[in-house]
């Protein structure tokens, strides 16, 4: 459930995100272009990359880097003149520098809170099947009896069996109260040969 709830944000990113994202980059592409051109007003724009780690995913720190990088680039022919030209493309190229290396951060902290994300979910989802199958087991157990310890049995006929109230009762009973089996009734060889004697001794 968790899991479906985080795919679904994900494919819901906030139009708080976009709307915010634009209204700074238009923010630092003004200042940037009232700026003359020896100064790094590209620079500002690693700020769009880094609000972009809390956007649902990796492609949007990609969407913010490629737009800083436009915007950089077209505040270079837009900007008002100003400072020797190898300052301004140093300054230019040092603005994309830093949009980019701090987009390489920004999209491996990504990647790696998407795996620890979902290391939690797959340990939640096994927690509860490990739950689940803990109560199968114990309910399957509830119902297994067991005979443990000394059971007196009558040492003459055998047939009869002393219960925990002291009584005597048939080894039918007895087994049939204390366990989930069923019995069936049979001869043993020597009470078939005892038999058979007995047969033939009426005859």
């Amino acid at each position: 459930m968790e899991a479906n709830k985080r795919h679904q944000e994900q494919n819901n990113t906030p139009i708080k995100f976009y709307l915010g994202s634009i209204l700074l980059a238009l923010g630092i592409f003004f200042i940037d272009l009232n700026l003359p051109l020896g100064i790094a007003g590209g620079v500002p724009y690693v700020a769009l990359v880094l609000i972009a780690i809390w956007a649902p995913k990796v492609h949007h720190i990609y969407l913010m880097a490629i737009i800083g990088t436009i915007l950089t680039i077209l505040g270079f022919y837009l900007s008002p003149s100003g400072g020797e030209l190898w300052k301004v493309l140093a300054n230019r190229a040092l603005a994309l520098f830093a949009i980019w290396v701090a987009a390489s951060f920004a999209i491996k902290s990504k990647l790696e809170f998407n795996r620890t994300l979902m290391a939690k979910e797959q340990l939640i989802k096994s927690l509860s099947e490990l739950e689940t199958r803990n109560r199968e087991l114990n309910k399957a157990m509830g119902t297994i009896k067991t005979i443990s310890g000394i059971v007196p049995i009558c040492a003459w006929c055998s047939n009869q069996i002393k219960d925990d109230d002291g009584e005597w009762i048939k080894l039918e009973k007895y087994f049939e109260g204390h366990t989930n089996a069923q019995l069936s009734h049979g001869m043993c060889p020597n009470c078939s040969g005892k038999f058979s004697k007995q047969e033939k001794a009426k005859s």
